[in-house]
């Protein structure tokens, strides 16, 4: 067991904004507002140190926001930061009292120098001792070519790190060519890399076995309030995890839900668990991000709770 190492070339800063009425076309009052260190890296170091497990995050952030994005730091959090100009990209989030998600806008993003992009992999690499599980996910900034994933998981599987990759479009379909551990996109994404419409969990389960018959270790399609699947190398089945609990808690959104997962099963690759703890531990994760206001944060009652209740269905191939 180590530090799990977490990069996000493309972060953001969340601001939130609390209404009591929403409506298109009104000038609507905020009741409050905050701002937050974004990015789907971010969201999962969240809720690494709410379990906490010690982790690095390595990325690039502008001078000026630097001491936001150092908030994430903690007793088990520590930030690697590439210095850079400009400013950071702003993800504006319109939610009710309550925390439902009532409108969502994603920034295009800040441009990069990509000669920085040496500097971050002199950060990592100084960090090897230590690190040994690294997440890799979200998007790259414009100015980063489409291969840049592809070079980097390259450099940490030559220097024998293990990987966990989530991204998605070109940046997906170029980065598993370098053949990470562990791949988890959601069915939307799954359904662009593979170029197909897939209906039933056979269908999807073939799809995924072929990326494991390429040498991937792992992969895990998140089907949102239907679970997840995971499929194995060398396996002649995949796994179905749901969770069917009452909660008396309120739930928030599910943003951030993906991230928390990949933040478990981080943990449980890190710690050699098998492949049902794998998928386990993810579901615990994201299921409790549910229930605690904000990407990343968890529930830890809900987590426990769940990480004694997923159900394990064996789907054979």
């Amino acid at each position: 067991m180590g530090v799990i190492a977490v990069i996000n070339v493309h972060p953001a800063i969340d601001r939130i904004y609390k209404v009591t009425d929403f409506s298109a076309g009104d000038i609507v009052r905020a009741k409050n507002s905050i701002q937050v260190p974004a990015g789907k890296g971010f969201n999962s170091i969240k809720c690494l140190d709410w379990i906490n497990k010690e982790a690095k995050i390595y990325s690039f952030i502008p001078a000026i926001d630097h001491d936001l994005f150092s908030k994430v730091q903690s007793k088990t959090i520590e930030t690697r930061f590439c210095a850079v100009d400009g400013s950071s990209r702003v993800n504006v989030t319109i939610s009710s009292e309550g925390g439902e998600m009532l409108g969502h806008i994603q920034d295009e993003g800040m441009e990069i120098d990509p000669e920085k992009i040496a500097q971050l992999h002199a950060l990592i690499e100084a960090d090897f001792a230590e690190c040994h599980t690294f997440i890799v996910s979200g998007s790259i900034p414009k100015t980063f070519d489409d291969d840049f994933y592809f070079d980097l998981i390259r450099f940490l599987k030559e220097n024998k790190r293990k990987v966990i990759f989530d991204s998605s479009g070109s940046m997906l379909r170029k980065g598993i060519s370098a053949i990470p551990d562990l791949v988890k996109p959601n069915l939307t994404e799954f359904e662009d890399l593979v170029q197909k419409k897939l209906g039933s969990i056979v269908t999807i389960a073939k799809e995924m076995k072929k990326l494991n018959d390429k040498g991937i270790g792992h992969i895990v399609v998140s089907l949102g309030k239907n679970g997840a699947l995971i499929s194995e190398r060398d396996s002649n089945y995949v796994i179905k995890a749901t969770v069917d609990l009452k909660y008396s808690k309120p739930m928030f959104n599910d943003i951030g839900c993906g991230d928390s997962m990949i933040a478990g099963i981080g943990v449980s690759i890190d710690h050699n668990e098998t492949t049902e703890m794998m998928i386990t531990r993810g579901m615990a994760c994201g299921t409790a991000n549910l229930f605690k206001e904000g990407p990343g944060n968890i529930d830890l009652d809900v987590y426990e709770l769940v990480l004694n209740n997923v159900k394990l269905e064996k789907i054979a191939l």
